[in-house]
């Protein structure tokens, strides 16, 4: 990040505005890709946030690959059950495996839900303007003819 001036204010000392220098914008474009593919919440949760920063297509293609990702960790976790001890024995490893595939098989499904949101259009993306994207509740402008 850069200054690059500073705005008055009437209620104290004015603030510093920043932008963001090409380096600052390749290493968030970083952190973005990351964090829309991971499996962790945390970090989904922070690509999801920041995602209007980005082309739409690129979010998709993105979540796309997150939505692969969460998948074959819940496959991972169910091929596992067969190596441990059966469910009756300590330590319940297979209630174990079943529930943390349940939690990866519902980020899949849950990513499902947000791509098909996407794909429709319903959020404001960086790219927005060129895609004619208008507010999910505004009626689309009148026919002219």
């Amino acid at each position: 990040m850069s200054a690059f001036g500073v705005e008055g204010s009437s209620q104290g000392p004015g603030r510093t505005l920043f932008e963001l220098t090409e380096a600052g914008e390749d290493e968030f474009r970083k952190l973005m890709d990351a964090a829309l593919v991971s499996v962790d919440m945390e970090e989904l949760g922070a690509g999801i946030a920041f995602m209007d920063a980005l082309p739409s297509v690129h979010v998709i293609e993105k979540l796309r690959e997150q939505r692969r990702n969460s998948a074959a960790v819940r496959d991972d976790l169910l091929a596992m059950i067969p190596t441990f001890p059966g469910r009756y024995e300590p330590p319940h490893a297979t209630d174990l495996l079943e529930l943390w595939s349940g939690v990866f098989d519902n980020l899949a499904t849950w990513t499902g839900g947000i791509l098909a949101r996407l794909e429709a259009g319903e959020y404001r993306m960086a790219d927005a303007e060129s895609r004619g994207w208008r507010p999910h509740d505004e009626p689309a402008p009148a026919n002219p003819d």
